[in-house]
């Protein structure tokens, strides 16, 4: 048998090695997270080190074996609230039960492992902390600022947004400028040299104002905490009380990259799109909510 081969041929390991050799099996479309973002299984890079999940904690770490192989037969659809994977029946899956025990759980079982769940989120306790007032600038930015020829510039209507902005450009001792719009009653154009802030860079791509994960991730809990809450601030909503925030963004890679960042802090996070009647592009939502868990439908 197959199993035997391996026995056989991998004498001295075989309470490792050949037990990677016949469970390790996703497709190679799957996704796994390394420091620098997303990358399919296909893709990966013997050495790179990859997001792994134990015991509520998330760590990258380098796998010890990458297997990959042709397999022959049927795979095994695993689908719920927050997750979505194609496997192997073999492969090995950590359930949480009621009691909050961790156990390994071949995919062609899950659907009756009843009451448990699969984590879908953990806590990176790793990464360096940050200024906590420039990283809500950059998210400010990217919410609702132009960004070129060497300018920032805010067109803000909202009392809220043009006191938060305010504040935020005093502390960090930015100079700037503000002129009132003709477009909109109380409306506010805010206007500051790039060179005042040239930190932007370290966390957003300039030419589309995309999101650097690469920096997010490096940096410590705390500091993705604030991302995370001021992200809410200009381009998402709260409902107190019940623990449900979201964020809304037109671009589809800062929703993943948020998606990802909340996942990684603890705290699972649903991407879904609107394509909303009248809009030119869809609408990427990311909804927050406390469980960090996911029952298999």
């Amino acid at each position: 048998t197959r199993l035997a081969d391996i026995k056989r041929e991998f004498k001295h390991e075989r309470n490792s090695l050949y037990k990677h050799l016949i469970h390790a099996c996703v497709t190679g479309d799957h996704e796994v997270l390394t420091p620098t973002g997303w990358t399919t299984l296909a893709d990966l890079q013997d050495g790179t080190l990859i997001a792994q999940w134990q015991d509520d904690r998330v760590e990258f770490v380098v796998p010890t074996h990458i297997t990959r192989d042709q397999f022959h037969g049927e795979l095994v659809a695993i689908r719920g609230r927050g997750i979505s994977a194609n496997m192997t029946p073999n492969h090995r899956v950590p359930v949480i039960s009621s009691y909050g025990t961790v156990k390994e759980v071949c995919a062609d079982a899950l659907t009756s492992v009843g009451s448990g769940r699969i984590p879908v989120c953990g806590v990176l306790a790793s990464g360096e902390p940050q200024s906590d007032l420039k990283l809500r600038l950059a998210v400010a930015v990217q919410a609702d600022a132009t960004w070129k020829h060497g300018q920032v510039r805010f067109h803000l209507v909202r009392p809220r947004k043009q006191q938060r902005l305010t504040q935020l450009l005093n502390d960090l001792e930015i100079p700037y400028r503000v002129e009132p719009c003709k477009c909109h009653d109380g409306g506010l154009r805010f206007i500051f040299q790039e060179s005042a802030a040239s930190f932007l860079h370290q966390w957003l791509i300039k030419d589309n104002k995309t999101f650097r994960i690469d920096a997010i991730l490096s940096s410590d809990l705390d500091s993705r905490r604030t991302f995370l809450a001021e992200l809410l601030m200009w381009d998402g909503h709260l409902r107190r009380g019940i623990g449900q925030s979201a964020y809304f963004s037109t671009n589809g890679t800062n929703a993943k990259i948020v998606q990802t960042i909340a996942h990684v802090s603890g705290q699972q996070a649903l991407l879904r799109i609107d394509q909303q009647r009248g809009l030119r592009q869809p609408v990427f939502r990311v909804s927050f909510n406390r469980r960090r868990k996911v029952r298999i439908e």
